[in-house]
């Protein structure tokens, strides 16, 4: 059946993978899909940081006005001075276990409150190791279903 929901992590891997799986299906807004920096990857490495929302857009048109509701900079990024930054290539603080745990629980929260019954979540597999209380990380390309 159609997922009655998608809801995706902004980086361009996560965009990609679901861009790929709806290929031949309706357009993003047809499909009810929302981009969600709450589901991002757990900040732990430079490869965890994110592009800005405009380059997503550019690079991901067919989700544009999706990536649109995102703030320019939406990963972990609490240090202005020594900001996290891909472009620039800089990684100026982790983010904790703790605070990516906040970000799991929020995500509960959020879905707990949706009026969809199948919703599809695109996303990073340290951020559902923690959403799934499980001891191991999905592999790449992996999916995991989750009665809620």
């Amino acid at each position: 059946a159609a997922p009655d929901f998608e809801a995706l992590a902004p980086a361009a891997a996560t965009a990609a993978a679901a861009l790929g799986a709806a290929a031949g299906v309706a357009s993003a807004a047809q499909r009810n899909v929302m981009v969600l920096s709450l589901i991002a990857e757990h900040c732990a490495t430079t490869g965890d940081v994110g592009l800005p929302a405009s380059q997503l857009m550019t690079r991901f048109p067919a989700l544009a006005s999706e990536l649109q509701q995102l703030p320019e900079q939406w990963w972990f990024n609490p240090c202005q001075l020594n900001p996290n930054c891909a472009i620039k290539r800089t990684f100026g603080k982790q983010e904790s276990i703790d605070q990516m745990r906040r970000r799991v629980s929020e995500f509960g929260r959020w879905l707990r409150n949706r009026p969809e019954q199948l919703v599809v979540a695109f996303g990073h597999s340290t951020f559902w190791k923690y959403f799934a209380n499980s001891r191991t990380r999905m592999r790449n390309c992996e999916v995991l279903q989750i009665w809620w």
